[in-house]
């Protein structure tokens, strides 16, 4: 992103001027590299998506678990009643 600053020169001037950062935060670092103090940095920081992200890797990997667990549950279940049966089988 394309950020504008604004900052006074040692003769208190006022100055602008434009800075490709990308989030407010490291054109603040820029600038201050630069021996430039801004009073003001101006543009929208972009959405931070990663929170969100990480959030729906959640919630799919603990539905993945949910799914496994209802599936291997259902198979226990299967099997003890094909144990059951051949139980009665070989009991008669």
């Amino acid at each position: 992103m394309i950020y504008k600053y604004l900052y006074q020169d040692r003769k208190n001037r006022n100055q602008e001027g434009e800075i490709r950062a990308r989030s407010r935060d490291e054109a603040y670092t820029l600038l201050r590299k630069r021996g430039i103090r801004p009073y003001r940095v101006i543009g929208d920081d972009p959405w931070n998506w990663r929170p969100l992200a990480i959030s729906i890797g959640y919630v799919l990997l603990s539905s993945a678990l949910v799914v496994l667990g209802i599936i291997a549950l259902s198979q226990a279940r299967e099997l003890k009643e094909l144990q059951r049966e051949r139980a009665w089988l070989e009991s008669e």
